[in-house]
């Protein structure tokens, strides 16, 4: 697979000390002009493989991760790096704060589809899963997010047809997550009508991290 350019441009960066600005703000850079399935998903070996291969790139996305000046979506990627290639977060990093970004870039869509953040009463999803490993942390995170009605636009067969079935919308969620972190081996079920899931969502409101 031929590696972007912008990548390599990193690594001379990185390497070398080229360009303005150090390392972190040149991976930060880097981060915001991604989309999410061409950079975790796109080939073999990834973008995201060939970035991490970079022996620095762990601790620079350790500490973009936590540095609350960079932008929200930059540190959502570095999350997403840290995840899937360093099976999971150092326990030095504040979960409640990781749990902010996530909560943030679901909100913003960050990830160019909702299916990596799953289907409630389907699957978690790639980032989903991530969301559900930071514990009691998540609920507080995504508790705001309860109120937010807009509908998420699923693709592929079975996930388009069911989500515009059930109008999946962003509390749907939010929802997700919290009851699955809240009670294990239970799971939001959401109903097709959006009257009833009003009353499920009020009940879900209830539960405090």
């Amino acid at each position: 697979m031929k590696i972007p350019l912008k990548l390599i441009q990193f690594f001379f960066i990185l390497v070398f000390g080229m360009g303005r600005g150090n390392a972190q703000q040149q991976l930060a850079k880097y981060f915001e002009g991604l989309i999410y399935s061409d950079f975790f998903l796109l080939g073999t070996p990834t973008p995201a493989d060939s970035l991490w291969a970079i022996p620095e790139t762990k601790n620079l996305a350790e500490k973009l991760l936590v540095d609350t000046a960079a932008s929200v979506k930059s540190r959502f990627f570095a999350a997403e790096l840290l995840f899937t290639k360093n099976s999971g977060l150092p326990d030095s990093i504040d979960k409640f704060i990781v749990a902010k970004v996530y909560a943030t870039a679901l909100k913003e869509g960050f990830a160019d589809r909702p299916n990596y953040w799953g289907m409630p009463d389907v699957d978690y999803g790639y980032i989903g899963s991530h969301v559900i490993s930071l514990g009691p942390a998540a609920i507080k995170a995504f508790h705001p997010l309860l109120k937010d009605r807009r509908i998420l636009r699923y693709s592929g067969s079975r996930e388009a047809t069911q989500s515009q079935l059930y109008q999946y919308r962003i509390c749907d969620v939010a929802a997700m997550y919290i009851v699955a972190i809240h009670k294990k081996d239970s799971e939001y079920k959401p109903c097709r009508w959006l009257f009833i899931r009003r009353i499920q969502i009020a009940r879900i409101k209830l539960i405090k991290s």
